[in-house]
């Protein structure tokens, strides 16, 4: 990637989500002068599942200095709060008999609106969009929808959110593409963005979100996504463009 100045903003439904789904493509990003941004979606949240239970407030500033050390250990320099309440504080998160209820589509829209407005804020000339696949989570569905309204035509590229793409059957992750492919109006191809995967990168930037996994837990899905081959995304021919210019 040489020539014009770059920006790509990666869209994180949540603080660690980007590092999950792409830490060493970042790298190979910042390494190749490319103006990272990641725009995390839905940082007001109660959810540390590896933390002793303490207060809202405590959990957002916390989980805000894991990201800013994992961005300082990535190299990059843009990293946006757009202060969005995860689902677990919305009134869409309901559960009936230990069963979580899908949303109220009177409720969907206006959250995929506000979010668009906020993301549109970062949109800038020469600017490419890494945006979520969504395989199951809510927030994902939301940030990918209010996303794809904000990217305007930009390059796009629609990255596989791990670890939820590892544990999709493979008929579910065709018809997640074709109905991308239908919604872009353009063809996706499979593409990685590094030569090799790197274990030892991605546990090291990993290892910033303490208060979300283990270690054993890391391992493990740093076993399958190496098995797989890495960090996946599909590209259409304006991001193919914008990456080889």
């Amino acid at each position: 990637m040489t020539g014009a100045h770059r920006w790509a903003n990666i869209v994180s439904p949540h603080r660690d989500d980007a590092a999950l789904s792409l830490t060493c493509t970042l790298r190979g990003l910042v390494d190749h002068q490319v103006d990272v941004r990641i725009l995390s979606c839905f940082t007001l949240t109660s959810w540390a599942p590896r933390l002793p239970q303490v207060r809202v407030e405590d959990i957002v500033v916390l989980r805000e200095q894991e990201d800013l050390q994992y961005a300082e250990f990535i190299g990059v320099r843009g990293l946006e709060s757009l202060g969005c309440e995860d689902a677990p504080l919305r009134s869409d998160w309901r559960i009936t008999d230990g069963v979580l209820q899908p949303p109220d589509p009177a409720t969907k829209q206006p959250l995929i609106d506000a979010l668009q407005r906020k993301l549109l804020a970062h949109r800038r000339q020469g600017c490419a969009w890494f945006i979520p696949m969504a395989h199951s989570h809510r927030d994902h569905f939301l940030a990918r929808s209010a996303a794809l309204g904000a990217a305007q035509g930009d390059p796009v590229c629609i990255y596989e959110d791990v670890p939820y793409s590892l544990e999709v059957p493979a008929d579910e992750a065709s018809s997640r593409v074709a109905m991308l492919r239908d919604t872009l109006g353009c063809e996706l191809s499979p593409r990685t963005l590094h030569d090799t995967f790197d274990p030892a990168l991605w546990l090291a930037g990993m290892s910033h979100y303490a208060s979300q996994f283990t270690q054993e837990e890391l391992e493990s899905v740093c076993q399958m996504l190496a098995a797989r081959g890495g960090e996946r995304i599909w590209t259409t021919e304006a991001f193919d463009r914008w990456i080889d210019a």
